[in-house]
């Protein structure tokens, strides 16, 4: 499984919760990556339905989508989002 994390320039939201899932990828060793808003990047967010930021979207076998969880992330709602997804 692989992580997705959307986040744009200046978002709050998304550099909270870049720490902690840091933290969380470090100790559980999931793959992870970040995407940054910007032209050059304009064509995944579309690609993958992506409308604001912060987004984390969990892909499975075949790049297939499991989860996806928009907006303010604290430590119990990434977790428990991860959970659900499969992922930890």
């Amino acid at each position: 499984m692989k992580v997705l994390f959307f986040t744009s320039p200046g978002c709050a939201p998304c550099a909270a919760a870049k720490p902690i899932l840091q933290e969380l990828q470090a100790k559980y060793g999931f793959e992870m990556q970040t995407i940054l808003a910007s032209q050059a990047t304009q064509e995944v967010f579309v690609r993958f339905g992506v409308r604001a930021a912060p987004t984390l979207i969990v892909l499975g076998d075949g790049d297939t989508e499991v989860e996806r969880l928009t907006g303010m992330m604290d430590q119990g709602r990434l977790v428990g989002f991860l959970v659900r997804a499969g992922v930890l």
